[in-house]
């Protein structure tokens, strides 16, 4: 249901305009609804990219166990409408360490191996913790952490 007029696109949208999408958004409608309204009233016609970093923090279960596909019927939902009616010149980017599997078919993943050393070196030059470890040492280090980036991160706070 597209209920708001589209305004231009290089245009920021008009005090009226928000205040419609505003009364629109508190309204009965559904979430889908919502979301398509703002989808042709922020990102129709603009050149975008919405990023959802971690995205692993919404693959959790009811019980607390990490899962493929998205703990939330309702933001699996969401997600999907919003990856399926993404217009042109936006972009959606979903870091994660799980493949998505609720939106496999409308989003290509891309996975990474691990780290080498010579990634893990440039890594590790941009803390100053680790650039102050002795090189034997942080080659240790990068045997023990096996290549992960997240380690290195958790390394640097101890």
């Amino acid at each position: 249901m597209n209920c708001l007029p589209v305004g231009k696109a290089t245009k920021k949208p008009t005090k009226h305009t928000l205040r419609q999408l505003k009364q629109y958004l508190e309204s009965d409608a559904n979430p889908q609804e919502k979301l398509q309204a703002l989808i042709d009233n922020y990102l129709q016609g603009r050149k975008t990219i919405l990023i959802f970093d971690n995205f692993e923090d919404v693959q959790v279960g009811e019980d607390g166990t990490q899962e493929q596909g998205i703990g939330s019927a309702g933001l699996a939902a969401f997600m999907q409408h919003l990856c399926q009616n993404t217009p042109g010149g936006c972009h959606l980017l979903f870091t994660t360490r799980y493949l998505i599997s609720d939106l496999q078919d409308c989003v290509q993943h891309l996975g990474l191996d691990k780290m080498s050393y010579a990634e893990s070196y440039r890594l590790s030059n941009f803390s100053p913790t680790l650039r102050a470890i002795p090189l034997a040492e942080r080659q240790d280090v990068f045997k023990r952490l096996d290549g992960h980036p997240r380690a290195y991160e958790f390394w640097r706070r101890f």
